[in-house]
Formats: C-alpha cells, sequence, structure tokens
C-alpha cells in the first residue's frame, strides 16, 4: 500500500504476518483417466495472499466508499451513454440507406433541413 495513500485515508497497518486462503472448485474434468473412465478429477485449487490488518476512521471509510460509488454509477453511465450512442448511429445509417433507396424521402429531408435551418432551430450541416 502507498504512503500517500495511508496518509491521505489515516489509514495504520496493524499487521501483515496473516495469510488469505481462496478456495476454488473448477469445474470436474470427465473421462481424463485413460485407465478408468468412470474416474473424475475434482480438485479444490486454493491461493493465498498476505491479509492485512489496518485501522482506519469512520470517516474515512465513508470517504472511500463514496468515491467506490461514484466511480461505479459513472461506469454504469458511460455504459448507457455508449449504448444510446450506439443505438443513435444505427438509427442515422437506416435513415440514411432509406434516403438513398427512396429519392422522394431524401428530397424531403432536405426541405426540412432547409426548414429547421431557416427557422434557427439547427445549422445546416450535411451529416451524410
Amino acid at each position: 500500500m502507498k504512503k500517500d495513500f495511508q496518509e491521505n485515508f489515516e489509514i495504520q497497518v496493524i499487521d501483515t504476518n496473516k495469510r488469505y486462503v481462496r478456495y476454488a472448485c473448477p469445474s470436474p474434468v470427465w473421462f481424463s483417466d485413460s485407465g478408468d473412465k468412470d474416474f473424475v478429477i475434482n480438485q479444490i485449487e486454493h491461493r493465498t495472499e498476505p491479509l492485512i490488518t489496518l485501522t482506519i476512521p469512520k470517516s474515512r471509510l465513508d470517504e472511500l466508499e463514496n468515491i467506490y460509488s461514484v466511480f461505479f454509477n459513472n461506469r454504469e453511465i458511460a455504459a448507457d451513454q455508449r449504448r444510446m450512442f450506439e443505438i443513435i448511429m444505427e438509427q442515422r445509417s437506416r435513415e440514411q440507406a432509406v434516403r438513398r433507396r427512396v429519392p422522394g424521402v431524401q428530397e424531403a429531408y432536405e426541405h426540412y433541413s432547409t426548414l429547421l435551418h431557416l427557422t434557427g432551430y439547427s445549422d445546416k450541416i450535411d451529416l451524410d
């Protein structure tokens, strides 16, 4: 853990001599023994890592939780915005295909675009 992070959030490390064990049960491997096809390998894997005991003031922990929630909420919002952008771009591409296929639709689109420009609702920009 970086010293500036510890100092900023007033974290004190109490103990670093312990280990944390994570157990994982992988999916069984069927028919892997060449001699006995009924034998199933089903081992439990474990990984260890250092376990650190800390003290942190409640207000600083609340601040970390707030940072965590802001980060993950923004990540979800960004994903929603990306999906919305993709939907808009798909719709625009479908509209362009219809305008290319049907000349009357292209002409109506150009008239509508000109009217919007003349009324001041949009700049006359050709997006094609």
